[in-house]
């Protein structure tokens, strides 16, 4: 399985390379002043494009009145067909294979420690292509495979200021995220800061510990409703419990919902598609077959509404949507039916070891802790008030503050 994933991993690289392709743009044949502070991210999980929104927005917030400062998004899948590749193979293991994934995890972090040069003769190509399309004045990274870009974008501009935000929460991350060509590494947690130090022999000066970043918009709805008013506002029954179920882009974990485990429970159920039309439709199905009190939600803007309104939510323990439902006191119940990826372990450990919310790690122990909810046992009360004095810290002024300072010292604003 190692063999076969460098194999498709070499082979993209170098088709890649003897191709040369280049930014569907013109690139710039003179020099002009650089003004843009550029967020790179990709669709390798949902968090990494939800904080490079927050942080976009944010720092434009910020710079509004600063005609020499544009803050821009750059989507990897958009303009490089390798990360596009590993990204559709990314999508499709996480939500059908974790165990195959932790292989390529492997792969990953193998292929970083051994900085292959094959490797170096990409990542030296994509920089060139990105620096070359946006002039930048800094770098921010929100994902760990643009986390390596660091030493080539150095390269052409050494002075380049260039920001590394890791969005995996705690350890077993890729230790792509700890390359110390970056100026400053925001780690979200001690955990992580501690793993990248030995797995990724980052230099401890280049890691400033901080907190996840949250959408100041969830914290303010926690503030603004209680779960019933939020449950009206959705045109919810506001006496019956609501479960947020995310199917997380997989059709097994729709089949749950065919079977005795949830229908036996008056829920009112809101179903997360993922944005994907296979799912959406086979849930319509359901609906229709089994008379279910089923929301079926493609995608939604809304989420910090649904998971307010939710008291539960039965998820793969994501770090986006656990931080999210955490700063809305919900309930969780983490769906661990199937192997959990590397980086999201030591999440499922947190939650177990702070008490809140339950694991289920087979159909068997589930269907117990349903039954818990059901009759709302003592261990039910014993997470609510857990959940109810847990405070998440929110690190996105924080992390924006330290953007702001690097950008002010830059000898580039001269």
């Amino acid at each position: 399985e190692k063999n076969i994933f460098r194999l498709l991993l070499l082979l993209h690289i170098s088709n890649n390379l003897v191709k040369k392709p280049t930014l569907n743009s013109e690139t710039k044949t003179t020099v002009k002043k650089r003004e843009e502070v550029i967020i790179i991210t990709g669709s390798a999980g949902a968090g990494h494009n939800a904080a490079a929104q927050l942080i976009e927005k944010r720092l434009q917030e910020i710079y509004y009145q600063d005609t020499e400062t544009k803050v821009r998004i750059v989507r990897l899948e958009e303009i490089d067909p390798v990360f596009w590749r590993t990204t559709m193979l990314y999508q499709h293991l996480s939500q059908n294979n974790p165990q195959l994934y932790e292989v390529y995890h492997d792969i990953l972090n193998e292929a970083f420690g051994d900085d292959y040069v094959i490797n170096q003769e990409y990542h030296q190509q994509l920089a060139a292509s990105i620096e070359a399309k946006y002039n930048p004045k800094m770098v921010i990274v929100v994902i760990a495979t643009a986390a390596q870009l660091a030493p080539y974008f150095k390269q052409i501009q050494p002075d380049l200021p260039f920001i590394t935000c890791v969005t995996d929460w705690f350890g077993k991350c890729l230790w792509s995220w700890g390359d110390n060509q970056a100026d400053l590494i925001y780690s979200p947690s001690q955990i992580n800061t501690d793993y990248l130090i030995k797995y990724a022999k980052t230099e401890p000066n280049k890691i400033h510990t901080g907190s996840p970043l949250i959408n100041p918009q969830t914290l303010l709805i926690n503030t603004q409703y209680s779960r019933l008013a939020m449950k009206l506002k959705l045109g919810l029954d506001p006496e019956r419990p609501v479960l947020l179920f995310n199917t997380y882009g997989s059709l097994r974990n729709l089949t749950l919902l065919n079977k005795e485990l949830f229908m036996q429970f008056d829920w009112q159920l809101i179903l997360l598609c993922y944005n994907n039309q296979e799912i959406y439709e086979a849930a319509i199905k359901l609906q229709s077959e089994k008379g279910l009190d089923l929301k079926v939600i493609m995608w939604t803007n809304k989420m910090s509404q649904f998971l307010k309104a939710a008291d539960y939510l039965f998820s793969k323990p994501g770090p986006g949507i656990l931080q999210e439902a955490l700063s809305l006191k919900t309930f969780l119940l983490i769906n661990a039916l199937e192997a959990i990826m590397p980086q999201e372990q030591e999440i499922v450990a947190y939650v177990e070891k702070n008490n809140l919310g339950f694991v289920a790690y087979n159909e068997q122990e589930l269907q117990i802790q349903l039954e818990m909810i059901r009759d709302l046992d003592r261990q039910v009360i014993a997470v609510k008030e857990n959940l109810a004095d847990f405070q998440l810290k929110n690190g996105l002024e924080e992390f924006c503050q330290i953007v702001t300072e690097r950008l002010s010292k830059s000898e580039l604003l001269i």
